[in-house]
């Protein structure tokens, strides 16, 4: 046996392990490549919020529809619809249920579920912008306050303590701002344009006894 042999054989067999070494390193990271983007895929399947049951057919008496939906589908942050005005006085008015009569929480179970079936369509809705979600949802409201929420009871059947504890939740001036925001849309629904007048007396007289 030969040094130069011994010496082949040696560099044959440093060859073999570094073609063995590096297939396994190709063959790992193959696995983990395609590991990766099975999960990606799964992940993106189960985390898309319009394939989610409940987020397309809201969870009645529950708020975590814009949390969970919208704000997922097109993220707006703590100052858009979803979170700023949809989910924080979903929470409101969850917390205060005590505060109304049993026509009034009946009324305020099916008008939240309404708000949010209303917001379902958006969740398809490509490159949809956050004021145009705004216009859209606060463009629902009366229908939902009316005659089309779940349990076909209008805000205009509510005994004037509901309209007051409406009006202790939301507060005065986002009530009006609300108003505001739905110019036009509340034309022919004579109790809301009722309540918004009736509002703004209030809050013109809070001010003047305030002043006082």
């Amino acid at each position: 046996l030969t040094t130069s042999s011994v010496c082949a054989s040696s560099h044959q067999q440093s060859h073999n392990f570094a073609v063995h070494t590096t297939t396994m390193k190709v063959t790992v990271l193959a696995a983990a490549v395609a590991s990766s983007c099975a999960l990606r895929q799964d992940q993106g399947h189960h985390t898309d919020p319009a394939n989610l049951p409940q987020c397309q057919r809201p969870v009645p008496k529950s708020c975590a529809f814009y949390s969970q939906c919208i704000e997922v589908a097109h993220p707006c942050g703590p100052r858009g619809y979803a979170i700023d005005f949809g989910e924080k006085y979903c929470v409101k008015f969850n917390e205060k249920k005590d505060w109304f009569s049993e026509d009034g929480r009946r009324w305020l179970d099916g008008t939240m579920t309404c708000l949010q079936q209303k917001l379902v369509p958006m969740l398809r809705s490509p490159n949809v912008t956050c004021e145009a979600i705004r216009t859209f949802a606060f463009n629902s409201h009366p229908a939902c306050y009316t005659n089309d929420n779940d349990n076909n009871f209008s805000v205009c059947d509510l005994p004037i303590g509901d309209w007051m504890s409406l009006v202790r939740v939301i507060g005065l001036q986002t009530l009006i701002q609300l108003d505001t925001m739905m110019n036009g849309v509340t034309t022919g629904i004579a109790c809301l344009k009722a309540f918004s007048h009736w509002a703004r007396q209030l809050d013109a007289f809070e001010n003047f006894t305030t002043r006082e």
